[in-house]
């Protein structure tokens, strides 16, 4: 007959839910070493520790979709500034005949989206900052600030924060400057998509960069490479299933993914240093840097506007 247990049977004494260290003693030793690893969508930094039976429903939401977010964080920050900059553009101009809250076509150009022709032609390369951070009208910046809350959460809690400013920055500039590659007429763009894009990249560098080191877990990892080729399916179906009429920067998505990816390897440190983690690095800060002056020369050089 199958032994079989209620939640409140792995109380301890009445003081709460132990309900994260079942199963035997090896079992719970390389959840141990998870944790410590950090591994990104795997472990969180902060568990709900009580009775399950009492958690709340924002709680629940916490735990579920950003358990690693703090109010002092990289990430509140971050979608406050866009939130206040949208809020700004929304004072400047709103086209009425668009989308809810969409921003006009001037006044995204005035703070700074991306324009290919602009970038080129008076070398205002300080757009392909600044368009990270403005967005097109209200489901734009809401559907980014969710994305946000969840991906760089995490990301933080893995990385640490000044790993994330850097590698967020790098892969909304490679985003934005492989968007206006691809520029044969003259586009604004802007958003925190590229950006983001190179956050959910950074799990498959963890993988990458983190191989050896998992092998402990056997079997799990094989769960790791699934979900890392979902990652990597969606993001190219992404860049190309839809039509270039859609108003999707699937160019952008591309770019942030590809930068993200080799920024994430060759940028934060291993969790152990051997000659593979090295050579990861090696090679990837070399395609890093290779793949962001290749598109600039080629930018000023072949791209046609």
């Amino acid at each position: 007959m199958a032994n079989v247990h209620r939640i409140g049977d792995y109380q301890n004494n009445g003081q709460g839910g132990n309900y994260y260290q079942m199963g035997n003693q090896e079992s719970q030793l390389n959840m141990g070493r998870l944790q410590q690893m950090r591994v990104p969508f795997i472990t969180s930094g902060n568990r709900y520790q009580g009775d399950p039976r009492k958690e709340t429903f924002p709680q629940m939401l916490k735990l579920n979709l950003c358990p690693s977010l703090k109010l002092f964080s990289f990430t509140i920050f971050i979608i406050l500034l866009n939130v206040l900059i949208f809020v700004s553009m929304c004072t400047q101009g709103i086209n009425k005949q668009g989308q809810l809250l969409e921003i006009r076509i001037d006044v995204l150009d005035e703070f700074g989206a991306n324009n290919a022709q602009k970038i080129q032609q008076k070398y205002q390369l300080w757009r392909l900052f600044t368009a990270m951070f403005l967005h097109l009208n209200f489901i734009h910046i809401l559907f980014n600030s969710v994305s946000a809350f969840i991906l760089v959460s995490v990301m933080e809690y893995t990385y640490g924060t000044l790993y994330v400013i850097i590698i967020y920055i790098l892969s909304g500039i490679g985003g934005n400057l492989f968007t206006d590659m691809f520029s044969s007429v003259i586009i604004i763009s802007a958003g925190a998509s590229t950006s983001l894009m190179g956050m959910l990249a950074l799990f498959v560098s963890y993988m990458v960069l983190n191989w050896k080191s998992l092998e402990f877990t056997g079997q799990l990892r094989c769960m790791f490479v699934c979900i890392t080729t979902i990652i990597i399916i969606w993001v190219f179906l992404l860049s190309s299933g839809f039509s270039t009429k859609s108003g999707v920067d699937n160019f952008g998505h591309l770019g942030g993914f590809i930068t993200g990816l080799l920024a994430g390897i060759c940028i934060p440190k291993p969790f152990q240093q051997t000659d593979y983690e090295m050579k990861a690095k090696f090679i990837s800060g070399g395609l890093l840097a290779f793949f962001l002056g290749l598109m600039l020369i080629l930018f000023y050089t072949v791209v046609k506007l």
